[in-house]
């Protein structure tokens, strides 16, 4: 008994998947990533975040923040819009997280992004990163 491998599946299978990883390079290569802390002035908590922030169009961004907070890993996503402010790029930005809204701005001035958030439930407090 002989298998055969069917060329044209084949062919079909390695084109979607070169396709699929010259996208994700392409999506990757537009995002900037900045890697500091995090904190909390209403619990007086702190803790690592990851900041990948992709340039839209026009005036628009959005942002990916991972970390952990109390022991457990969080990912929100959120969109800014952007106004520059001499040589520093600000954005802000409202987004839901766990049923709150929390308002954001951030500053990017070179390697360095330095934001403020402040939410509904009280919760507020800053993040830093370096690229």
């Amino acid at each position: 008994m002989s298998t055969s491998i069917n060329t044209p599946r084949l062919l079909g299978v390695f084109l979607f998947a070169a396709t699929m990883f010259l996208l994700s390079a392409t999506e990757s290569a537009a995002a900037d990533i900045y890697r500091g802390q995090w904190n909390n002035r209403k619990f007086n908590t702190k803790g690592s975040l990851v900041a990948t922030l992709t340039k839209g169009q026009g005036n628009k961004w959005t942002g990916v923040f991972t970390g952990v907070a109390l022991g457990k890993n969080f990912r929100y996503s959120t969109s800014f819009t952007e106004r520059k402010q001499g040589s520093r790029i600000m954005l802000v930005g409202k987004s839901s997280v766990d049923g709150d809204t929390y308002s954001w701005a951030a500053y990017l001035t070179g390697n360095q992004l330095s934001g403020s958030y402040k939410a509904t439930n009280g919760n507020n407090g800053g993040f830093a990163g370096r690229k």
